[in-house]
């Protein structure tokens, strides 16, 4: 038999229960007060660890801020701070002359990124410091990170010279590798108006090479190695799979009163023109060879091609680029993203899972607007929506195995994957381990007065704004 006791929606926690776990009063056993805190949030499971708040340092309103592994950078107005963890001492500040939109420690090369002035074109700066002493290693005021999945060579765009009239926002006139700690070009590229480029977001396995993929200009496609830029294959791709020559029609995107047909180029936006009598695409009067959206997922690049009657999904393998299938989609998907075990197709409306080694169509949903794959083959929904809670689904068939109402995940590093719950009523937030093999929820702490769709975390540390403009720091401390 069981009872199910309804708390009200008015119910709130009590106004003190901000202490560490560890320090409530001893009459009051530990065990005790985790059950009720998971019965009464929702959680499944006891606590692994309770917070113990450690400091808390400035932060300007909108400021930038990152996690190390043993320290945590915030930047103000330009200037670049790094504090020692766990006991907050300042270890160095660094001006770099601009405001900064993101840092990014990267403590296999030893340096601090950080990336300032994205304009409308797309492109900025970016100044790589020393981690322990805050001094410039290396700078370049006109590139954009686009990969840094290798921590050791990192790659960056520059921005061309395109004429007026070729419908491009943003275009790379480079693409480089530089080495991380250096700043040093191992190797560069010139991408053609209208060729498609795509990077590998992680490698297919630890160890496995990533890679590059360019046209050629010349019909052909080639991949290249992302850490030396030696050329692994080269081939000419199949026409996206369903396209027949003299095959037009409305891309997803629209159409203008020209003819011009507005397709999606890795990411950009483009206009064309299809001839009607031979069925050949063309824009600013140059041939275009692949008009897609590519990616790099593991061992294998995706193309999702946008026609009149939806979208084409090819794969090929990496680095042969021999084509092993294709599928027209059910929805008009405009890029693909690792889901785990699955591919995950995006719409502006729906989502549809596909099966990465046949193309298989395994469902499509116009509910989902994103997930965050998890081990096991199961994917978390990411909504606070309480008309469409956050949620551990089956990734295979969607099947709920674990709803949490409210609870929204934390970003991070590191292998936990925290949960953060609002309650705005006393401004107060709950926080939670999720456990992807139960699936369960192990409510552990809470706090008052931060911005939760802003915290961080490692496998150490949470940190997270606060509405007084400051930084707060907390230690995941194992409990007993």
């Amino acid at each position: 038999m069981q009872a199910v006791i309804d708390l009200g929606e008015d119910w709130a926690p009590p106004a003190d229960s901000e202490r560490p776990l560890r320090q409530i009063s001893p009459r009051v056993p530990l065990a005790l007060l985790s059950l009720v805190l998971v019965a009464l949030l929702g959680g499944s499971a006891l606590p692994r660890y309770t917070m113990v708040s450690l400091f808390s340092v400035p932060l300007a309103t909108n400021g930038a801020y990152a996690i190390g592994s043993d320290a945590v950078y915030t930047e103000r107005d330009g200037e670049i701070t790094g504090y020692r963890l766990p006991g907050g001492a300042r270890r160095w500040s660094a001006e770099v002359g601009h405001p900064v939109d993101a840092l990014q420690p990267i403590p296999e090369a030893g340096v601090v990124l950080a990336e300032y002035g994205t304009g409308e074109d797309g492109w900025g700066g970016v100044v790589a410091l020393d981690a322990r002493t805050g001094r410039v290693r290396w700078r370049d005021d006109r590139a954009r990170v686009e990969s840094s999945s290798d921590p050791h060579h990192l790659l960056l765009s520059t921005p061309g010279e395109m004429p007026a009239d070729s419908g491009w926002m943003g275009a790379p006139g480079e693409v480089r590798v530089v080495d991380t700690a250096t700043g040093h070009t191992i190797w560069s590229r010139r991408p053609t108006l209208g060729s498609v480029w795509a990077a590998s977001g992680a490698p297919a396995e630890p160890g496995a090479p990533l890679w590059a993929v360019f046209d050629t200009g010349d019909g052909e496609t080639e991949v290249l190695d992302a850490a030396t830029g030696a050329v692994a294959g080269r081939a000419k791709l199949s026409p996206p799979t369903g396209i027949m020559s003299g095959e037009t029609g409305n891309a997803s995107n629209g159409s203008d009163a020209s003819g011009g047909i507005v397709f999606g180029s890795d990411g950009q936006m483009m206009r064309v023109e299809v001839d009607p009598a031979t069925g050949a695409v063309v824009s600013s009067g140059a041939v275009v060879s692949i008009v897609a959206n590519r990616g790099i997922i593991g061992d294998r690049l995706f193309s999702v091609f946008w026609d009149g009657a939806g979208s084409l999904l090819d794969a090929y393998d990496l680095p042969t680029l021999a084509h092993e299938w294709g599928v027209r989609l059910p929805i008009r998907a405009y890029t693909v993203t690792d889901c785990g075990t699955l591919l995950c197709a995006y719409s502006f409306n729906s989502m549809a899972g596909i099966d990465p080694r046949t193309g298989s169509v395994k469902w499509n949903n116009q509910m989902l607007r994103g997930v965050y794959p998890l081990p096991g083959g199961r994917l978390l929904t990411e909504s606070a929506n309480d008309a469409l809670p956050s949620a551990v689904l089956d990734a295979s068939s969607l099947r709920p195995l674990l709803t949490l109402t409210r609870w929204e995940h934390v970003g991070g590093i590191g292998d936990r994957i925290l949960m953060a719950r609002d309650d705005a009523s006393v401004l107060r937030t709950w926080f939670g381990e999720l456990d992807p093999a139960g699936p369960s929820l192990r409510v552990f702490g809470s706090a008052t007065g931060v911005l939760a769709d802003q915290c961080v975390h490692s496998d150490t540390y949470l940190v997270c704004p606060t509405t007084k403009n400051q930084l707060r720091l907390w230690r995941l401390h194992p409990l007993p």
